[in-house]
């Protein structure tokens, strides 16, 4: 059974590799001879009023994105179902090529080679459709015989390259809609890092801007020196291609290309966000400007129903069950879930704050596990920036109102939350041994991680990690706080029977030791780190509490990576909504002398419609069908043993007489380290003597230049002759 699924997978994504080529293939065969004319003579079979374009383009462009859509969550479940049968316990070591850190240092940051074949494959097909197609038309013009009225043949080239960007500009504007759809099922299926898929986005839009920027400027020269007035830029014709709203969709474009820029974005992240919305300004006058549907209807049409999940999900405002402040400043807050939510170990969630702001959204890694048996799920938010620094304060003064006894009910602050994203494969479990490096915050999915690890040692599962490497580097000795508030003793009682997890703590800020030796590091012995972690973290945790898990408002189930079977009938309703709506207007509204104008606001109204009425209508469908089965299970969810009741007053670290996570010996035991970073390269050579043999995950959530350092260990190492182990890099990171 496990075969024939593995097999079926198999097969599918083969299918779906060979749908994308198709796509690519338009783009190949447009430029040339033989392929202009194989797609004109399928267009001449297949000219369908009813879909109201060329049957090649639908063929080409629209088909094959619908196949992978809907073939792409058959291929979810099918993985869902396969069972792991060989781990990378009893692997050779072998280098995985494709998540590898070919280039450390370039233009566009870390490159591993499935960044470099993405960047190459749509470079190559831009470059060759571009290239191709003006060298064929400007000799076509060189071969003209010039007569009265005709412009100079220069202009006429210069008409040629201008047109001929424009087009271009398609391909990457077809795509850039993928990869910024948070429930991509294309994403969710290949595994692409959220942090990879920004970057795939960045780098499709870029190009857009570029190759549309080069498009506008040498129209604005043509107009200027050929035989129309200038004053033509500014007119809005009906008829072909409408000039001014090109204008509009080029400057709303250049404005969201200099505010995305790494420095603007993050020295102020809200204008960023803020000035990215217009991208609808710049969707809605780039159809006005062309008017031409099918080369992009389909990635459309995915990117707004994710964002209509998105608004549904979010509607629903959830109760945060508690929020505690830890010594380091850093919040942990709890809230309820469904039993029916389904998250991983290495997923984050979309969190609005109203109390905050109403408008920005951040991402957070969870840090619990769906193992543990409770209908919470909790993140840790470090106050860094305005934004997280403004919640910060508004729990601090939730705090001093309560405790001088001007709040009179309880604790209740509510959130919106989109999600859960991120990566499903829980890929770290292959290892046998992990070595988990992070900076700062960024602990927080390997939380997670060791969460879900611990539940799988104490369930007795098998070809599981059973060695860890923690390396954890913080500025402040107050920020390892964090990993007090998980009692490894706790979620498996004798872990240390099969699994050996080795910390190496690191205090990279400059601070007067107590109790140190020479070398400033703490004399190593069972209680090193607990004698660190009394001295530097010995402070009350402020504790807000909510009300109780069966009496507060969990999240909402209907959200774009849920149960694939209803997902997968919105995404098709909504396809299928769209094409009848467009083929309705085709056949009694649209004719050859319709504008242009006109047949954008029917397009724009089809995706409206297809989405809100066709899509959402499944969506109350699935709706209703979870109120029905809430109500017949209403009993058992309710009594369920991992629905603990919230507490009825608040507490402190001295007076958790009964809270695990801060109570007794720190398991957390290693050789803290003052005043300095890792040494990477002596590190890393001991962790290759000691895993030789092995395929070793190493995963890194951290800053940028900790993530560069450690790639090129892990290069250095799994390409060296004279290593017998190889270290597959992962970046976890979930900055934008």
């Amino acid at each position: 059974m496990a075969a024939s699924t593995r097999g079926a997978s198999s097969a599918l994504q083969v299918f779906m590799c060979l749908a994308g080529i198709w796509w690519y293939l338009y783009w190949i065969l447009l430029p040339t001879h033989s392929g202009r004319a194989w797609l004109n003579k399928i267009a001449s079979h297949t000219q369908w009023k009813f879909l109201g374009a060329r049957g090649s383009v639908v063929f080409f462009q629209t088909l094959p994105v619908c196949i992978i859509a809907l073939l792409t969550y058959i291929a979810l479940e099918l993985r869902k179902r396969s069972l792991r049968t060989q781990s990378g316990a009893v692997e050779k070591p072998k280098v995985n090529v494709w998540t590898l850190p070919i280039l450390l240092q370039s233009p566009l940051g870390m490159l591993t080679l499935a960044d470099v074949v993405f960047i190459f494959v749509n470079l190559f097909v831009v470059v060759f459709y571009f290239t191709k197609s003006t060298v064929d038309k400007v000799r076509e013009i060189d071969e003209m015989i010039m007569t009265p009225g005709i412009p100079a043949k220069w202009k006429l080239k210069l008409e040629a390259v201008a047109l001929r960007f424009g087009v271009a500009a398609v391909i990457p504007f077809a795509l850039l809609w993928f990869p910024v759809s948070r429930g991509s099922p294309i994403l969710r299926f290949t595994g692409v890092p959220f942090e990879r898929a920004v970057k795939y986005h960045t780098w499709l839009g870029m190009l857009t801007i570029w190759l549309l920027a080069a498009h506008g400027l040498c129209f604005i020269v043509f107009f200027s020196f050929g035989l129309h007035q200038p004053k033509i830029i500014l007119h809005w014709h009906g008829q072909g291609v409408a000039i001014v709203p090109g204008w509009i969709a080029l400057a709303a474009g250049l404005m969201m290309f200099v505010t995305a820029l790494e420095r603007v974005r993050r020295k102020s992240f809200d204008i960023f966000f803020t000035v990215h919305h217009l991208y609808l300004v710049f969707l809605v006058f780039f159809v006005f400007h062309v008017a031409v549907v099918h080369f992009y209807v389909a990635p459309v049409l995915l990117f707004f129903l994710d964002r209509f999940f998105r608004m549904v999900q979010s509607r629903r405002k959830v109760d945060v069950l508690s929020a505690r402040i830890l010594p380091s400043g850093a919040m942990e807050l709890k809230f309820s879930k469904p039993s029916s939510l389904n998250y991983y170990p290495l997923s984050f969630l979309y969190v609005l704050f109203p109390s905050v702001s109403r408008f920005e959204w951040h991402p957070f890694s969870v840090a619990s596990s769906p193992l543990d048996d409770t209908n919470q799920i909790s993140i840790y938010i470090k106050p860094l920036g305005g934004y997280t620094k403004n919640l910060h304060s508004v729990l601090v003064n939730s705090n001093k109102s309560k405790e001088a006894g001007m709040l009179v009910c309880p604790f209740s602050f509510k959130l919106a939350l989109e999600g859960p994203y991120g990566d499903e494969s829980s890929f770290y479990l292959k290892y046998r041994s992990l070595v988990l490096v992070a900076g700062g915050i960024g602990i927080t999915p390997f939380l997670a991680i060791l969460r879900d690890i611990l539940h799988r040692h104490r369930l007795k599962e098998q070809d599981v990690p059973c060695n860890i490497q923690l390396i954890y580097c913080v500025r402040n000795p107050k920020e390892m706080c964090i990993l007090d508030t998980l009692n490894l003793h706790e979620l498996c009682p004798n872990y240390a029977d099969s699994l050996n997890i080795v910390f190496h703590p690191f205090v990279t800020s400059q601070i007067k030791p107590q109790n140190y030796n020479a070398d400033g590091q703490v004399e190593i012995s069972s209680s090193s780190y607990e004698d660190f972690s009394y001295i530097n973290m010995n402070e009350p945790v402020i504790e807000v509490l909510g009300k109780p898990v069966s009496e507060a408002e969990p999240m909402s189930v209907i959200h774009a990576t849920g149960q694939s079977r209803w997902v997968a009938t919105t995404v098709f309703s909504t396809m299928i909504g769209f094409f009848i709506l467009w083929g309705i207007f085709n056949v009694t509204v649209i004719d050859e002398n319709y504008p242009n104008y006109g047949k954008a606001l029917l397009f724009l109204a089809c995706v409206f419609l297809a989405v809100v009425v066709f899509g959402g209508g499944v969506m109350f469908l699935w709706s209703m069908s979870i109120k029905s089965l809430y109500h017949k299970r209403h009993n058992k969810v309710i009594s369920k043993g991992s629905l603990p009741s919230s507490p009825a007053i608040e507490m402190t670290a001295n007076s958790q007489a009964t809270d695990s996570d801060t109570q007794g010996a720190s398991p957390w035991l290693g050789n803290v380290t003052l005043g300095r970073r890792p040494d990477w390269k002596d590190m890393f050579e001991q962790i290759a003597k000691q895993y030789a043999g092995q395929n070793v995950g190493v995963l890194v959530s951290g800053g940028s230049k900790m993530a560069a350092d450690v790639a090129r260990e892990c290069k250095q190492h799994s390409l060296s002759r004279n290593s017998n182990v190889v270290l597959h890099y992962h970046s976890v990171s979930f900055e934008l």
